[in-house]
């Protein structure tokens, strides 16, 4: 890194906004250099591929554990292994598996293959980093300087008239006459809204602070989505000329938020699009129920597949919702969409973008519209593999640094009634409804400096019940209760085999079947059990033993696929037993040691009971990590292996 900060000072110093274009440029080619480079491994001498219907499928080793994934829309050159001066073939990688790409050539490419042996290599689609770079330049060019650094909040009047009588009760008020100004009572979609989703709702109706973003800090299980759909319907019954972007880092994400606008019953016909790629759309990938709402942009002019629509210029104009990922709203600007045409940008999961992805619809607003984020800096960000890039600052966040930026930071003493932060910028959600107490008590200590509330009884709520029903599996605690976390100590070995780079704890997967068995003979069912693990191939060996023993197997994965989901149970492997690895670890940001977001996704996933898996001799060297074991010692939840001094 110290190399590249000598050619680009740009990376030297604190990011201000005379080198914002120059900052994001260089981290994203230093992005693209290292995703460039490692697609190497993909490259194939001798290799022939196998007709599957209208494709041909490549055979890739052990590709669902290799970084960077391969994804649709890469592209496969492909050339006769045996001639030095083959003609060269290119096709798109429309499918992936866990062991095979399927890939598209031209049609004359597909009916002359006849199982020859191919050379074969990756190149990677640069249509993200293409988008990224634009949106900078663009956010550069029309934000400026104010937006992107605040130092001051200029009051504007309100966009909407909100006000309070004497009954508590929220009215908006159109004021077409001085005299007798026409009031209507705002009426709550969702009517089990809080109070503190309800000032989200309203501040941002308010609109006082804009153009500067307004933040909805949502910890795991406050209801986030919740408002941002209330937010939504909100703004299109009050705001008649507004047209809104939704935009998410992920398509399930954005599926989700699509989902529950449609489920309000509030919307009319043509008002909602759900916009995806064009292979998302025609690979079937959508649930049903959005297949009716969906487009996609015919960028390359090649017509309509099935129920989905193409887009075009001309019909865009008439949706005032239109929901996508952030990579895909990018593809706006090829019909023509400039900035301007909406009024509001909102993001939901807005912690897991980086700031020239979240950028792309950013820099579709002006600076007379409305941005509203909403995430938690206290879990997972975006994923960045390459060091140089990570080391720079491109795993920093928009919402991160806007929360560590005047106005925005926190100020206890300034704004005590809303928990320190100013209620014109951010509102801070605190009422759970996910977990028990006693789940959310270990998670909330140690990341949300106890703010939390928790909303769920631990003596007669369906969860508690629940509880209650797999006391004979637990240790009991020292009150008597039901233990909701339970940690069991196992010094096994983590092992790496010889077929795949990813690591392995068997003794721990053991531990995970036993739990798991125990669950079923208790009743609960494979939709209630959710079983996380840092490391792709424990998921793969826990997956396998419960295949064997032809369980219905329950969602197994990494903590990054549970991030925004919840299980009645979770069973946490951290796999880890040896310190010799903690650096290899470190530097490719895997597990949990060192790692706080990701051990604050993992704990914060249960709702009725979480059982750690783990090692607690090395898993009690981490700060944080130690204060979960001290937790369960506390109140007699821990089992297993004897206890180092903690």
């Amino acid at each position: 890194m110290r190399a590249v900060r000598a050619v680009k000072q740009c990376l030297t110093s604190t990011l201000q906004f005379s080198t914002y274009e120059d900052y994001f440029h260089t981290l994203l080619h230093l992005d693209e250099i290292f995703q460039l480079e490692s697609v190497k491994q993909y490259a194939q001498d001798y290799v022939c591929f196998i007709k599957n219907g209208e494709y041909l499928m490549l055979p890739i080793e052990n590709l669902a554990e290799r970084r960077p994934s391969l994804i649709v829309g890469d592209r496969i050159v492909a050339k006769d292994a045996y001639a030095l001066d083959a003609q060269e073939y290119e096709g798109f990688i429309h499918k992936t598996d866990a062991k095979h790409v399927y890939v598209k050539f031209a049609d004359s490419f597909h009916r002359n293959y006849d199982k020859e042996e191919m050379s074969v290599m990756v190149l990677l689609s640069r249509t993200i980093y293409k988008r990224m770079h634009h949106a900078i330049s663009m956010a550069a060019r029309d934000l400026r300087s104010a937006f992107l650094f605040p130092s001051k909040l200029t009051a504007k009047d309100p966009q909407v008239m909100v006000t309070v009588d004497d009954d508590k009760n929220l009215w908006i008020t159109n004021e077409e006459s001085k005299d007798k100004p026409n009031k209507t009572r705002l009426k709550w979609h969702n009517q089990s809204l809080n109070h503190y989703q309800k000032e989200a709702v309203r501040n941002i109706l308010l609109g006082v602070a804009r153009p500067l973003p307004y933040l909805i800090y949502g910890p795991p299980g406050t209801g986030k989505t919740v408002t941002l759909v209330e937010t939504v319907l909100q703004i299109l019954r009050f705001i008649p000329q507004s047209r809104i972007i939704v935009a998410t880092p992920s398509n399930s994400a954005a599926n989700l938020i699509a989902l529950r606008l449609i489920d309000s019953g509030v919307l009319k016909p043509g008002d909602l699009t759900r916009l995806v790629g064009y292979h998302y759309a025609t690979e079937n990938l959508l649930p049903v129920e959005l297949v009716p709402y969906s487009a996609h942009v015919d960028i390359a002019k090649e017509g309509t597949r099935e129920n989905h629509r193409g887009y075009n210029l001309s019909v865009i104009g008439k949706h005032r919702i239109i929901i996508g990922t952030c990579s895909t709203l990018g593809c706006l600007y090829s019909i023509g969409i400039t900035k301007g045409q909406f009024t509001h940008v909102v993001v939901d999961e807005a912690g897991q973008c980086t700031e020239p992805e979240i950028m792309i619809p950013l820099s579709l607003l002006d600076l007379s519209g409305q941005v509203i984020l909403a995430g938690d800096p206290c879990q997972l960000g975006p994923v960045i593999l390459s060091n140089l890039a990570s080391e720079g600052g491109l795993t920093h966040t928009f919402l991160d640094r806007m929360l560590t930026t005047f106005p925005y930071i926190r100020d206890a003493e300034g704004f005590q009634d809303t928990d320190g932060y100013d209620p014109r910028l951010v509102t801070k959600l605190i009422y759970n409804y996910r977990s028990l107490p006693t789940i959310l008590n270990m998670f909330n200590q140690l990341f949300y400096m106890g703010q939390l509330q928790p909303t769920i009884s631990e003596v007669d709520s369906k969860e508690a019940k629940l509880l209650e029903s797999l006391k004979e599996m637990l240790p009991e605690s020292t009150d008597s209760k039901v233990p909701a976390v339970i940690f069991h100590g196992v010094t096994g070995d983590n092992t790496q085999s010889t077929d795949c780079p990813s690591w392995f704890n068997p003794n721990e997967a053991s531990q995970i079947f036993f739990y798991v068995h125990e669950l079923y003979r208790l009743g609960l069912k494979s939709t209630d059990i959710g079983i996380i693990s840092p490391y792709i191939k424990q998921v793969r060996i826990i997956r396998s033993l419960l295949m064997e023993a032809e369980f219905d197997v329950p969602k197994v994965g990494t903590v990054e696929d549970f991030q925004g989901h919840e299980c009645n149970v979770i069973l946490l492997s951290t796999v880890r037993s040896s310190t010799n690895l903690l650096g290899h670890d470190q530097q490719y940001r895997l597990g949990f040691l060192a790692n706080p977001k990701r051990l604050n996704v993992a704990i914060s996933r249960a709702q009725v009971l979480l059982i750690i898996v783990g090692n607690p001799h090395l898993l009690g060297k981490d700060p944080h990590w130690r204060g979960v074991i001290k937790y369960c010692i506390e109140n007699g939840a821990y089992c297993g292996c004897e206890l180092p001094k903690i």
